[in-house]
């Protein structure tokens, strides 16, 4: 398919490829079984648009904007969503994240909600009041990164040493939590 406008408003998009976007506009979009898999999408800005059962594999965004965006059941592996624009609120439900980085991004209050994010960097993110619920983050890079007030009570597996995030008030349960007595200088025995 041919995007030849600069501005696409409430419109449905289904099984069709895409290879690469440049300037453009989606506002109220509906995206349906695309593919966007090693697509090169420049400047283009995504406003309460649904990606549902999509592939966006290895996109390369470069200076994106995603304002109100949800995507569901969709493929985004080896994303670098750091290159895209500050102003970022996403919602993932379902999702393959793995791989993909959200280094220095302002995630707050954004949800990934049973989501594979096996080895995905969250390196320096802002991540508070971010609710994980029943994801995997196995391998996960958390380093320098803010999770006051984040909903990890129903996530798995993930590795988050206390010394070097900020964990305040960060919601955890058992067994996952015990994760953390890993980083201490403890002598546990049983």
């Amino acid at each position: 398919m041919i995007f030849d406008k600069d501005e696409y408003w409430d419109e449905t998009y289904s099984n069709i490829e895409i290879s690469s976007l440049e300037n453009i506009d989606f506002d109220n979009c509906i995206f349906n079984n695309c593919s966007f898999h090693k697509s090169i999408l420049k400047y283009c800005k995504f406003v309460e648009c649904h990606f549902n059962n999509c592939d966006l594999s290895l996109v390369n965004l470069q200076y994106c904007n995603f304002n109100d965006v949800v995507f569901y059941k969709s493929k985004c592996v080896g994303i670098n969503w750091s290159l895209c624009e500050s102003s970022f609120v996403i919602n993932f439900n379902e999702c393959n994240l793995s791989m993909s980085s959200f280094h220095k991004l302002d995630l707050r209050h954004n949800k990934i909600i049973s989501c594979n994010a096996n080895e995905v960097d969250f390196e320096e993110a802002n991540l508070q009041s971010v609710d994980f619920m029943d994801t995997d983050l196995l391998n996960a890079i958390f380093s320098n990164t803010n999770l006051k007030n984040t909903d990890l009570t129903q996530a798995k597996n993930y590795n988050i040493d206390p010394n070097s995030n900020y964990i305040k008030q960060t919601k955890v349960s058992l067994p996952e939590a015990v994760s953390f007595l890993n980083f201490l200088d403890l002598k546990i025995s049983k």
